[in-house]
């Protein structure tokens, strides 16, 4: 499934978690055209990543929008072939 650049805007705040654990958020720097693929600047200065659709990552907004709620549909989830064993 690829995401719409527009789900999530480049500049957005995100959280990502794996297999249901937190393991970073940070500012969307930039996204892939095709929405395949994103780059987040890490918070505390922990770099930059590359979180592309086959990794095994959900983004999620961090900011609530308009009414303090977070929407589902600005969530964007990669979906891996397989799972990934670095996460």
């Amino acid at each position: 499934m690829k995401a719409k650049p527009e789900a999530i805007p480049e500049g957005s705040h995100v959280h990502l978690l794996s297999h249901g654990h937190h393991i970073g958020s940070g500012i969307i720097d930039m996204w892939m055209p095709d929405g395949s693929a994103l780059w987040i600047w890490l918070d505390h200065g922990a770099g930059k990543r590359l979180v592309h659709e086959s990794d095994v990552v959900d983004v999620v907004l961090s900011t609530p929008i308009l009414d303090g709620r977070f929407p589902g549909s600005l969530t964007w989830t990669a979906t891996p072939d397989r799972p990934r064993s670095d996460l």
